[in-house]
C-alpha cells in the first residue's frame, strides 16, 4: 500500500520550497557536488475536495470546516534530496534523487 502512494503527479503538489542548498567540495579529486533538499506538500485527488465543498447540501461553514479537516488529514509531506555533479569535467548533468521520505503529519497528532 505504501509503494502505491509514492508516485506523485505534478498537479498534486500544493506547496513546495527548497529547504537546504549545499555544496560538497573535494579538493583532492577536484569534484563539486550540489545537494538540494526540497519539501513538497502533496494532496491526492484535489478535485474531490473542491467538488465536495461546492456540491455540499448542509451548512456552508460546516462543510468548509469538514473539508479543510479532511484535506489537512490527507496532506502528505515529501522530503526529496537531489544531488548533481557540477565538476568541470562532469559528463552527466542530471539530478539524482539521493534520498526521499514521505510522511503524513496527521499520523503524529495527539
Amino acid at each position: 500500500e505504501q509503494k502505491q502512494k509514492l508516485p506523485v503527479d505534478e498537479s498534486e503538489i500544493v506547496f513546495s520550497y527548497p529547504y537546504l542548498i549545499g555544496m560538497i567540495m573535494d579538493e583532492q579529486t577536484n569534484s563539486r557536488l550540489v545537494e538540494i533538499t526540497m519539501i513538497f506538500h502533496v494532496l491526492k485527488d484535489r478535485k474531490s475536495y473542491h467538488d465536495g465543498i461546492l456540491n455540499a447540501t448542509a451548512d456552508a461553514t460546516t462543510n468548509w470546516a469538514a473539508s479543510m479537516k479532511k484535506m489537512r488529514d490527507n496532506i502528505v509531506v515529501c522530503n526529496y534530496k537531489f544531488l548533481r555533479d557540477m565538476s568541470k569535467n562532469s559528463k552527466d548533468d542530471s539530478w539524482i534523487i539521493s534520498g526521499l521520505n514521505h510522511w503524513l503529519p496527521s499520523e503524529y497528532e495527539k
